[in-house]
């Protein structure tokens, strides 16, 4: 199952939501300083963890759309196992990887503005990792609900983005 939602927030929400995100604390997670023999284990990454307290600051527990994901995933009634926004460049590189069987991810693309011609869009690969299953194109207030079996990345934007390409996304058990 991989469900694709388009303006999923009203633009104050939006804003909202953006301001918040982008004025989160951010670090790295990873390291450049070992010789990488498996990109998934060691890529380093820019991130910001949350907390549920952090989601309620933000307001994504007031939104109607939160209300419908409740009702069609019964997302209130599952244990939130990860909660972050991924800050991605250019510079970054693409790892395909899983993130939990049984798991439900939703995933909210976070930027107000973005170009299709600056790429960054969600990567679904099939169970074998040989070959595309979906293609998302990053849109700003899109959200992707998926199960987190299915393999996927992240593609990073291409250098003529001017903008990081932020992700919030909330994982559940």
């Amino acid at each position: 199952m991989i469900d694709v939602y388009d303006d999923c927030f009203d633009f104050a929400t939006l804003r909202s939501f953006c301001s918040f995100i982008q004025g989160s604390n951010f670090y790295t997670q990873g390291t450049d300083f070992v010789q990488r023999k498996d990109d998934s284990a060691l890529k380093s990454t820019v991130r910001s963890s949350y907390d549920e307290d952090d989601m309620r600051n933000m307001g994504w527990f007031d939104t109607p759309f939160y209300a419908m994901l409740c009702e069609k995933y019964g997302i209130h009634q599952k244990e939130i196992i990860n909660n972050l926004v991924n800050c991605v460049t250019s510079s970054d590189y693409n790892v395909i990887h899983t993130d939990r069987i049984g798991g439900l991810t939703v995933n909210f693309f976070a930027n107000l503005d973005w170009k299709v011609e600056w790429g960054g869009h969600l990567l679904f690969m099939n169970k074998k990792n040989t070959d595309a299953e979906k293609t998302v194109l990053f849109r700003p207030n899109r959200v992707v609900v998926f199960d987190g079996v299915y393999p996927h990345a992240a593609m990073t934007p291409n250098g003529c983005c001017p903008y990081f390409r932020y992700t919030y996304a909330v994982q559940y058990q």
